[in-house]
């Protein structure tokens, strides 16, 4: 295991380092990923973003969809 020090030093030749924030950096506590617009958006918020991002991917070309593309049809 590779030591805080020793990581700051690698990262230090780095103008950039990103991280996959959420499972990563940020722990969500809920049993479906889908549960965290529940507290985000209340219970029928989360029924209308789940739907947005199904109808996105249903008129996506190639089934991938970005949070714009969600957004439209929210």
């Amino acid at each position: 295991m590779i030591k805080c020090d020793e990581l700051l030093k690698q990262l230090e030749s780095y103008d950039v380092v990103t991280f996959d924030v959420f499972d990563t950096l940020i722990i969500r506590d809920v049993f479906k990923p889908v549960d965290v617009f529940t507290f985000t958006y209340g219970s029928i918020g989360r029924y209308f973003r789940t739907l947005a991002e199904k109808l996105s991917r249903k008129f996506s070309k190639t089934g991938e969809v970005t949070l714009d593309d969600i957004e439209k049809y929210c």
